[in-house]
């Protein structure tokens, strides 16, 4: 049996017992000669050796091979060292941080709860559901997605549900998974249950699901010239389907990063792919593509700006293998080719319509 001696985040009850896929034996414990900073960075816990100090924490005892081997695939890929020393009696593990953090005052355990813990517990789950589990070379390889899964898990359960038509928010949940599949996107074989329009509870109901991403979608729009922007892509969905044309006319669009709000990666993504710097941004409205089957939820703006003088031009950036052509077209123009078939992105329809109904006033204030 391994004795671990955990100082930072692994002190949270939910987050270690969610990796280790059960109740674990601890103590409380401290190691000498050590103290625990904040990283200015990220918020996390650094361990730092101090003379005179303690660096308080719990000593696991009595870990599985693969409750240790889960709690090492956590740390390890991301620099920490595994040394031993001497805590409560114990001979115990200890990650060591990497060397160079800039750290700032000492690290408290109940702030980084509060602002850090419930995405950190998303995340969490989602480790601890893959099978096979994720080894650490995959863990770190994916650790951006899987954090990004965990804030829109967040966002999703931060939502305020209004409920003026539908019903108020009933009791709803997955009752049986399978393993994740796939590594940038996630697919899951479910079963369901909810409450029922006359009353009762549903049988358990057999799904499949897409684990898709949050993303922002923004649509430049020069009120001055009555023009729009939108970018040309191939797309893997036409594709899959067997579509003729699987080049899209679709809005600036990406994945919200981890931390990111949707407002900052809308901007970020103008820049990225189509080299605006905007000023004005409107927020529309936000809602699933495809409820059905996808967790995938999109947040979509408005940017009145002045469009460039040139119809057509390419962008993206070459490191994410972005292939995007850029087309400035009259507002008008652009609805046409709703109604003739060549624009069939349905959020980019929705924005469109929308500009539509507001031109006047977009107009008029600009």
């Amino acid at each position: 049996m391994t004795a671990i001696f955990v100082y930072g985040t692994l002190r949270d009850q939910a987050l270690r017992e969610t990796l280790c896929r059960g109740s674990i034996k601890f103590e409380p414990a401290v190691l000498p000669g050590h103290t625990v900073l904040v990283e200015n960075a990220t918020g996390l816990p650094v361990l730092v050796e101090r003379a005179g100090a303690e660096a308080e924490g719990l000593l696991l005892t009595d870990l599985t091979d693969m409750q240790s081997d889960a709690l090492d695939a956590y740390e390890v890929p991301f620099g920490y060292d595994k040394v031993t020393r001497e805590v409560n009696g114990h001979q115990a593990t200890v990650y060591m941080p990497p060397a160079g953090q800039e750290t700032g005052g000492a690290w408290d355990l109940a702030v980084w709860q509060r602002e850090h813990g419930e995405v950190s517990r998303y995340a969490a789950e989602e480790i601890a559901a893959n099978n096979p589990p994720l080894t650490p070379d995959e863990l770190k390889r994916w650790w951006d997605r899987i954090r990004h899964r965990a804030f829109c898990r967040y966002r999703a359960a931060h939502n305020d549900g209004t409920a003026k038509v539908r019903r108020e928010a009933g009791h709803a949940e997955i009752v049986g998974t399978s393993g994740f599949y796939g590594n940038f996107f996630k697919y899951r074989e479910m079963q369901i249950q909810h409450d029922t329009f006359t009353g009762g509870m549903s049988p358990k109901m057999p799904r499949e699901g897409f684990y898709g991403a949050d993303a922002s979608l923004i649509l430049p729009y020069d009120p001055k010239t009555d023009r729009v922007m939108m970018v040309e892509q191939m797309r893997v969905g036409p594709l899959l389907r067997g579509d003729r044309n699987p080049w899209m006319l679709e809005p600036i669009a990406g994945m919200v990063d981890a931390g990111e709000t949707p407002l900052e990666a809308a901007v970020r993504e103008a820049e990225e792919e189509a080299g605006l710097n905007l000023d004005k941004v409107i927020e529309l409205f936000g809602g699933y593509p495809s409820p059905g089957n996808a967790s995938e939820y999109h947040y979509c703006f408005v940017a009145l700006t002045d469009l460039p003088e040139r119809d057509s031009y390419t962008g993206g950036l070459e490191e994410e293998q972005e292939d995007i052509r850029v087309h400035t077209i009259q507002l008008d123009d652009a609805l046409d080719l709703v109604d003739s078939g060549e624009i069939t992105v349905l959020p980019f329809i929705a924005m469109l319509n929308w500009v539509a109904r507001k031109r006047e006033s977009l107009r008029t204030s600009a």
